[in-house]
């Protein structure tokens, strides 16, 4: 059985490493993060989501060979982070298909609700249960917390992790078509 924890700074070097080989294939980083130094940029991408958002506004849980990653912003994390850090996150998506299209995605279905932001398994780990259970221990982590059910809202671009967010007791309530791009699932946990 895989130990999961709360990550620290130190973990976010090697988490961000674990996270852009998770996403190498993922359809909607391959739609907005440019081509060139795709993987490097990625790595940067979330790097600096890990240490500038997640791990001030939310949460951050890794096992301990960092095989496994995941960060979840706290409700209203956004609004607190810096215009810089958006700024930076902006030049490190480079020129894609996308820079200049804005895509608008529905709000959570349930107010104040943390945002299940990224989640990913270092490809050699995969098929082992450890996404399922690193989402596990951040849902059990909330949860405890209130001793009550914390709702969590998530978005994904694959119909592979539809179906594990839906064993995870997610709920579809919107899928967005976006012209040229890949669809988008919100999903919510109640």
């Amino acid at each position: 059985m895989q130990k999961f924890r709360v990550a620290t700074e130190e973990d976010i070097e090697p988490l961000s490493e674990t996270l852009s080989e998770a996403f190498r294939d993922y359809p909607w980083t391959n739609w907005t993060v440019a081509p060139d130094n795709h993987q490097s940029r990625l790595a940067q991408i979330q790097e600096l989501c890990l240490r500038e958002i997640a791990l001030p506004y939310g949460i951050v849980v890794t096992n301990d060979n960092h095989s496994a990653a995941l960060a979840a912003n706290a409700p209203n994390a956004e609004s607190k982070v810096a215009s810089q850090t958006w700024k930076r996150l902006t030049s490190l998506l480079g020129s894609s298909q996308t820079s200049d299209l804005v895509v608008e995605l529905p709000q959570a279905a349930v107010s104040n609700s943390w945002e299940l932001s990224t989640v990913g398994v270092r490809p050699e780990y995969q098929g082992r249960g450890l996404g399922a259970g690193i989402i596990e221990y951040l849902i059990d982590s909330l949860d405890s917390q209130v001793n009550s059910r914390i709702p969590v809202h998530l978005e994904t671009s694959d119909p592979r992790n539809v179906r594990l967010y839906e064993k995870l007791e997610f709920q579809v309530y919107s899928l967005t078509q976006i012209p040229s791009g890949p669809p988008v699932w919100s999903m919510q946990r109640e």
